[in-house]
């Protein structure tokens, strides 16, 4: 319910917006699930292959 609440309040109702969303374990990937039903989600960056124990660069960020 969090999440949901969390998108819907910065986005509101905008048809087409998206959100940036930092993949860095289980609770950002529920966030990214999450907020597919109210928007269109960007995953910039992904730590799993180093299990989550670093984060990316933000020079190599794919920022939308």
């Amino acid at each position: 319910m969090q999440f949901s609440a969390l998108c819907y309040n910065l986005l509101g109702e905008s048809e087409g917006a998206t959100a940036n969303y930092l993949t860095t374990g289980s609770w950002s990937q529920a966030a990214i699930k999450e907020a597919k039903k109210y928007c269109d989600p960007v995953e910039v960056a992904n730590n799993k292959d180093q299990g989550y124990a670093t984060i990316a660069d933000p020079k190599d960020w794919n920022i939308n």
